[in-house]
């Protein structure tokens, strides 16, 4: 309807696209440019068509000075021919397109067996023309049928994923990555320089046996009956490595079936259906941890375990119905029946949290973890302390080393995501992570050490919050990401994108979080078994 026509500009301008699909081959544009590379101006950088998914439903005003509508698109398939059972099958191995803005009227031709999109004097059709009453628009196509004997049934997606914006990108990827690798070992070496030097002169000093000289010592060995205090809200911070430990063995797994080919997006749903089953699976992993932590610290309410089972993944059901409300009400299509969402709370509360019980049954039948020094009567008082060691400072710059390894990654990601990409770099996308994971683990060691040296025991939720809190910088990235890359205006579509990145920032926290803590806690154990404790 002509007063449709209003809602197609506003459509067009933010750059929507059109999704076909031939034999689950998804449809792409990378044959050509826009309108030939004839644009008087550039158009906005997301809407730009190489290696893009499906097809833009019109151009940008900045090329010509008006809105065009793409009326026409020619289709590219490409066939295989295969003999089976003595008759002669065709199957599709390739499926691209282009689109056109055609003004049949003005242009003078008709969709007939001459139509020839290269023809010169052609006329784009703009949203104007289609709003004139005695204009009657034509939306048409065309086909070519291509034969490709290089090309089989099981290497069809391989043109695809070499369309991904990671993928066709290698040269940044390798050049962050070397960047990346190098930082690594600045820090490395300097962690390791620092650390070993001040450890071999600690352990040098407190090796004396001189009582006078160990009444002048000062340093983390006089905080020896208190550094494996119980922390406060010990329970809460089992919960919180536990469902950390949880995701962290779900990203591990899904990374490895990912690197063997198990999740090409070849196979629909794959990807996901694999998250949310290793999830589940490593729910005992997560109930393990937090049961070994809390007999560790003598802790005996298993609410928490119900916590650490329950919280993170009811956190996630509220915040996705609360997303497929929306989706509802908006009538998009990727909302999910109501008994889907049944079949998740069921799948949460009857399988995840029940699996979560028997890994924490299972640390209380083993040893506990006993501490290595022997934790005083009353808790040793904390001297001040200097700015750098304050709470706003390393909850805030020192998170900013390891999220700059991922920096890079993530922005390809979200691109996936919300612009229509494919992305399949899972082998760029493992080594980031080690490396991320490495600075992770130096950052926080780094943190303890010297909290510790300067006579602050209390340690435990520092290097845990300390990573965690990267979580946090991890949404400020998508609220840039937001402002600098996406052009959403609707009320639903922002909080629809606020919400994932809110629950993905929280999740991203928890695991970095319980890769710092459990890194301190075995350099602590380390350097304290190392010294003589009279």
């Amino acid at each position: 309807p002509r007063e449709n026509i209003k809602e197609l500009t506003r459509l067009i301008e933010d750059g929507y696209r059109g999704f076909l699909s031939l034999e689950n081959l998804p449809m792409f544009n990378d044959l050509g440019t826009i309108l030939g590379g004839s644009c008087v101006e550039d158009i906005p950088v997301e809407q730009r068509l190489e290696h893009m998914r499906g097809y833009a439903l019109g151009v940008h005003h900045n090329c010509v000075g008006k809105t065009l509508v793409n009326n026409h698109i020619h289709f590219v398939a490409h066939y295989h021919t295969v003999e089976i059972a003595g008759k002669t099958s065709y199957r599709v191995v390739g499926f691209k397109g282009v689109p056109y803005s055609i003004n049949y009227e003005k242009s003078k031709m008709a969709c007939d067996g001459e139509f020839n999109t290269d023809r010169k004097g052609i006329v784009a059709l703009t949203v104007d023309a289609m709003a004139q009453p005695d204009h009657q628009p034509k939306w048409t196509y065309a086909i070519t049928w291509i034969e490709r004997t290089d090309v089989f049934w099981a290497t069809r997606w391989d043109e695809f994923l070499s369309t991904s914006t990671a993928d066709t990108n290698s040269r940044i990827h390798w050049n962050y990555i070397a960047i990346t690798i190098l930082l690594n070992i600045i820090i490395s070496t300097a962690a390791f320089t620092v650390l070993r030097r001040t450890l071999l002169k600690d352990f040098a000093r407190y090796a004396i046996r001189d009582a006078e000289d160990q009444q002048e010592e000062v340093g983390w060995k006089l905080v020896h009956a208190d550094v494996f205090r119980p922390p406060q809200h010990a329970k809460l911070l089992c919960a919180a490595a536990g469902n950390g430990m949880q995701l962290l063995g779900m990203i591990i797994s899904v990374l490895f079936f990912s690197l063997l080919g198990f999740l090409s997006p070849a196979n629909r749903g794959m990807l996901l259906s694999c998250i949310i089953f290793m999830y589940v699976v490593m729910a005992v992993l997560g109930g393990y941890t937090c049961g070994k932590l809390m007999k560790m610290f003598d802790q005996k309410e298993w609410k928490y375990v119900l916590l650490c089972g329950g919280g993170l993944p009811g956190a996630g059901f509220v915040c996705y119905t609360f997303i497929n409300i929306l989706n509802w009400h908006a009538g998009a299509s990727d909302a999910i029946p109501f008994l889907w969402l049944v079949a998740l709370f069921v799948l949460w509360a009857v399988v995840n949290i029940p699996v979560t019980f028997v890994g924490a049954m299972f640390a209380s039948t083993r040893p506990a973890v006993e501490p290595v020094t022997k934790i005083g009567r009353l808790a040793r008082e904390i001297p001040a302390q200097r700015y750098y060691h304050s709470t706003p400072f390393i909850y805030i710059i020192p998170p900013l080393i390891p999220i700059g390894c991922v920096s890079m990654e993530m922005f390809f990601i979200f691109r996936s995501l919300w612009l229509g990409r494919v992305y399949y770099a899972f082998g760029f996308l493992t080594l980031v992570l080690i490396l991320w994971a490495i600075n992770i683990i130096l950052t926080s060691v780094v943190i303890v050490y010297f909290r510790l040296t300067y006579e602050n025991h209390r340690w435990w939720w520092s290097s845990f919050l300390v990573p965690g809190c990267m979580g946090a910088h991890f949404f400020a990235f998508s609220l840039y990401y937001f402002f600098s890359e996406l052009h959403i205006k609707g009320a639903t579509g922002v909080l629809l994108y606020l919400f994932f990145c809110a629950f993905v920032s929280l999740m991203y926290g928890l695991v970095s979080g319980t890769i710092g803590f459990v890194s301190s806690l075995i350099f602590t154990r380390k350097i304290y078994s190392s010294i003589r404790i009279d």
